[in-house]
């Protein structure tokens, strides 16, 4: 009776255990932009092999096919990159940044493109290697950066850069470094307002670039900034027609090389044609300059 009845036994048993959470990979196409991985999910991988472009949300490929419903992509874990060529991730809902993204060969290049979503990179994520590694919010979407990210690259023309069509958001503590005697940058564009927490801390050699471009206003404090190429600029436009301003304060900024660029811009105001009262302010702060022409418009008040 016994014999009989272990074949059931082993089917009850089978069936009734909860199945095993299956890992997830470090970095997977979220195909229902919840943030969440399940076996439903694509890994990213197979989409960046040397012989491809990337993935596309709204295009049929490699065993995906659009379905309408927004699609992100998540990077859970340390994520490696390592072609050596440029691919393009395009989604149409949320990119989440959760693990450090490693560009290991040079020209590697990778770009994160949401159409409608928003990007977040979690406190403390680093982003960093040998080439590009580009963030794009755009239709609207905002970028949020947490506390602590850092943000580096190395080789000749190399960028790390975050672009969005909404307000930009970064924490305390961003941490910046450029490695190597290569043109590399890092690029902050903020197409409608930019909110940067203080602590910013930007190192490069002569070489290297730190640009921020805002339209709205650019408040920066306790920051300590050294590099070749220095580049302030809060715009106006339609959107933010009042004059803008570029406020420094508690701050160091030292352009290291001669014939590098030292810039502060603020934009005028769209119906006036007039600079707003004090619109470039540099408070308790030490500017530092090898620079012989730097540009300052208008000039600035100095505290």
């Amino acid at each position: 009776m016994l014999r009989r009845l272990l074949p059931l036994l082993v089917l009850v048993l089978c069936t009734t255990m909860p199945a095993r959470a299956q890992t997830p990979p470090a970095a997977f196409i979220d195909l229902n932009d919840d943030g969440v991985y399940d076996p439903t999910d694509l890994p990213l991988a197979p989409f960046l092999t040397p012989d491809s472009i990337g993935f596309n949300a709204y295009v049929a490929q490699g065993g995906y096919k659009p379905t309408g419903r927004p699609v992100g992509v998540v990077i859970q874990s340390r994520f490696l990159v390592g072609t050596g060529v440029y691919h393009q991730v395009i989604v149409s809902g949320h990119v989440r940044v959760h693990g450090d993204i490693v560009a290991t060969r040079n020209e590697t290049a990778l770009a994160f493109i949401t159409l409608g979503g928003d990007v977040d990179l979690a406190p403390g994520v680093s982003l960093s290697g040998r080439g590009d590694l580009s963030f794009q919010a755009l239709q609207g979407g905002r970028i949020d950066v947490g506390d602590g990210v850092q943000l580096a690259t190395r080789g000749d023309l190399a960028a790390v850069a975050l672009d969005s069509d909404g307000p930009l958001t970064i924490g305390s503590n961003l941490h910046c470094t450029l490695r190597g005697g290569g043109y590399a940058t890092v690029e902050v564009i903020a197409r409608d307002d930019l909110s940067l927490g203080g602590g910013l801390v930007f190192r490069a050699p002569a070489h290297g670039a730190l640009r921020m471009i805002v339209n709205g206003n650019l408040d920066l404090a306790d920051a300590n900034v050294r590099a070749g190429y220095i580049d302030l600029e809060a715009n106006s436009d339609a959107a933010h027609p009042t004059g803008a301003y570029v406020h420094v304060k508690d701050s160091s900024l030292w352009q290291i090389y001669r014939n590098g660029d030292f810039r502060i811009l603020a934009g005028v105001n769209q119906r006036t044609q007039t600079f707003a009262p004090d619109a470039i302010v540099l408070d308790h702060t030490v500017v530092r300059l090898k620079d012989d022409l730097p540009l300052y418009v208008p000039e600035p008040l100095i505290r």
